[in-house]
């Protein structure tokens, strides 16, 4: 394709002031400013971190393998240079109360600076704006550029999109098409990167148009206007003295189209304009509707505030607040033709690589006697993939033989942590220990024994004892079956359960025979089904089920995914009395196959199969609801 044009018209014309940005990764320091502080409390751990020379999904994902969460469970409220020291916030889903002081964590190029909780997740988008400390060297003419200033910190500048949306060499734009030619791309992230690309363009284009024009700070028929402080639009049939002077007093801002399905809310002179804009990048317009993004709208001009200029010979520091979404270099092109001494066209790495692990200088400084290489193969050793996090319980209890059978066929692959009732707790379901302390015992064997319900002991190991956190929940291996209706009553499924309440993914195990003798068969099938797990994860909201005949390995026929079955009514209650004559009363035995047809978990174990059954926790009757409504509504109160 031919290459888009990324040069963009300067509102007060070419600077001819060169400078030095980046002649130190000093020079350029980015502070986040969320619109809120974390309450202290909640699910959601709020970490404040410095980074030098790091990336911002790098740290996000070191951040996930030291909690041992998923990445999914890490966040951010926005991208920040890696060429530069930022400080910035991540979240990281993390129930419970447990404390953190992080001084454990090690991360190059990362400082902890502060910790807390909070009651909602941190989300992209969740920020004021940013605010910048930053150093022009070299600078050629001191006086020009403080003029320049002046005019920059009361007019403003071009709200354009800065080059990094774009890409190296601008290679978004072109991915961005092949996106909309029918291109898979699978990486949400990189998707999203090629859309944003695409519409920055459009709007870049639009203001280049305007400042051609002499529109840019000048009112025309038919534009759309925001409100300063505001996400409110509204439309300009007539422009007259009194919108000049709101303009000329930064009350309000003239829009520019962000491209997407719909039509433009500008008419008359301000919609030509667009409209011609469309014409010239027909692919890209034609590509974003298709792809279902409404028609949204940005101010054109972007104004620092809270601004500070000073001087220490040539060299001039810089001090402004953006808002969220703007860019310090679309400042800085106005004000000078700097050289971004990075040079990070030139470099040749990982996107994902943090800069201290590059062959350069600590100031990551360009410089003339520095010359960047990047690592070869050769160089370069590969870390071993941590070992998978397992939480191990069961509901028979710690001593029971079926948990350290399976503990031995986990811990040939995984590193495995027991936290296991003191009793056999089968039939405990759900249930909690509310009117009585929790205690803990280690034991010999290094199990954990706890006085209360799997439930609990599930809740204690993922909040308290196992850290960082557990990839992975595992109950089992039952002494008996959880087949059909039993999964509602089973301490095992619980377990598992609650591991899934609490983020993990989860998978309870069962022996399901008269003798139970082989559970070196569970534990061999359980491991297989967690191995490929790992290449397949769970849905948030999932629960695996496996029960596991009880014969001989050789003698299984190998895995069947099943729906749960169920049984008739259970016998029952029995009554009897005790050697001193009073009532006592037992359950009966449970209640024969009903549903147990092909498909079933019944019908896999009568076969030899070990029974694999995807299960949710949302008991929701949806096939009544609609029913129910009707004659609900007729009841009165």
């Amino acid at each position: 394709m031919k290459k888009t044009q990324l040069s963009f018209k300067y509102l007060y014309g070419k600077p001819t002031v060169t400078a030095l940005l980046r002649d130190k990764i000093s020079d350029f320091k980015v502070f986040e400013i969320l619109p809120y502080q974390p309450c202290g409390e909640g699910e959601h751990l709020y970490i404040y971190i410095r980074k030098t020379g790091a990336n911002t999904n790098f740290v996000a994902r070191e951040l996930a393998k030291y909690f041992r969460v998923k990445e999914s469970l890490v966040s951010y409220a926005g991208l920040k240079d890696r060429f530069a020291i930022t400080e910035q916030w991540f979240g990281v889903h993390l129930p419970g109360k447990k404390s953190y002081d992080l001084a454990d964590l090690k991360i190059e190029g990362v400082e902890v600076l502060k910790i807390n909780r909070h009651n909602k997740k941190l989300r992209i988008g969740d920020l004021q704006g940013n605010r910048f400390e930053l150093i022009l060297r070299n600078v050629s003419q001191v006086k020009e550029v403080m003029e320049r200033w002046q005019k920059i910190t009361s007019e403003g500048v071009p709200n354009y999109f800065g080059e990094q949306r774009f890409g190296i060499n601008g290679g978004n734009l072109p991915k961005a098409l092949e996106l909309f030619a029918g291109a898979d791309v699978k990486d949400k992230k990189k998707r999203g990167m090629y859309i944003s690309a695409a519409r920055s363009l459009l709007f870049n284009a639009i203001i280049d148009k305007r400042i051609e024009q002499g529109t840019f700070n000048q009112l025309v028929s038919g534009d759309a206007c925001m409100l300063a402080n505001s996400q409110s639009v509204f439309k300009v049939p007539v422009v007259n003295d009194e919108l000049r002077q709101r303009l000329k007093t930064h009350e309000i801002d003239i829009t520019a189209s962000m491209w997407g399905a719909g039509e433009l809310m500008t008419t008359d002179d301000a919609l030509v304009l667009e409209q011609g804009i469309s014409k010239q990048f027909n692919e890209f317009c034609q590509g974003l509707a298709r792809l279902g993004l409404k028609q949204e709208r940005r101010k054109i001009r972007l104004i620092p505030r809270d601004t500070n200029f000073s001087l220490e010979g040539d060299d001039v520091k810089l001090e402004f607040f953006l808002p969220a979404g703007s860019y310090a270099t679309t400042v800085l092109k106005e004000l000078v033709n700097y050289k971004d001494m990075t040079e990070r066209v030139r470099i040749d790495f990982s996107d994902d690589q943090p800069l201290a692990k590059l062959p350069i200088e600590k100031s990551i400084a360009h410089n003339k006697s520095t010359s960047i290489k990047p690592e070869t193969k050769k160089d370069h050793k590969p870390e071993q993939s941590p070992k998978m996090r397992i939480l191990l319980s069961n509901d028979d209890g710690v001593h029971a033989l079926g948990i350290k059978v399976l503990y031995q066929e986990l811990s040939k692959f995984a590193e495995v942590l027991v936290v296991a009732p003191d009793r056999n707790c089968s039939g405990a379901s759900n249930s909690l220990t509310l009117l009585n302390p929790l205690r803990i015992q280690t034991l010999d064997n290094g199990f954990i024994s706890v006085n209360g319900t799997p439930t609990d002991c599930v809740q204690l190991g993922i909040s308290q004892l196992m850290q960082p956190m557990p990839d992975l929940v595992v109950a089992g291996i039952n002494n008996g079956e959880n087949l059909g209706d039993d999964v509602l009553y089973s301490g095992t499924v619980a377990a598992a359960t609650e591991g899934r309440h609490m983020g993990m993914s989860a998978v309870a195990v069962s022996l399901v025979g008269k003798n139970e003798q082989h559970y070196h068969t569970a534990a061999v099938v359980a491991a297989k089904f967690i191995q490929r797990l790992q290449l397949h994860p769970l849905a948030n909201d999932q629960i695996i089920n496996i029960n596991v005949p009880d014969v001989e390995l050789t003698q299984l026929k190998g895995f069947q995914v099943t729906r749960l079955g169920n049984r008739h009514k259970a016998d029952t209650m029995r009554k009897m009395q005790d050697p001193w004559k009073r009532d006592i009363y037992w359950y009966g035995t449970l209640g024969d196959k009903l549903d147990a047809g092909e498909g079933t978990d019944f019908n896999a174990i009568a076969q030899n199969f070990a029974s694999v059954t995807p299960m949710t926790v949302d008991m929701t009757a949806y096939n009544s609801m609609k029913k129910m409504k009707k004659w609900i509504s007729e009841l009165n109160l």
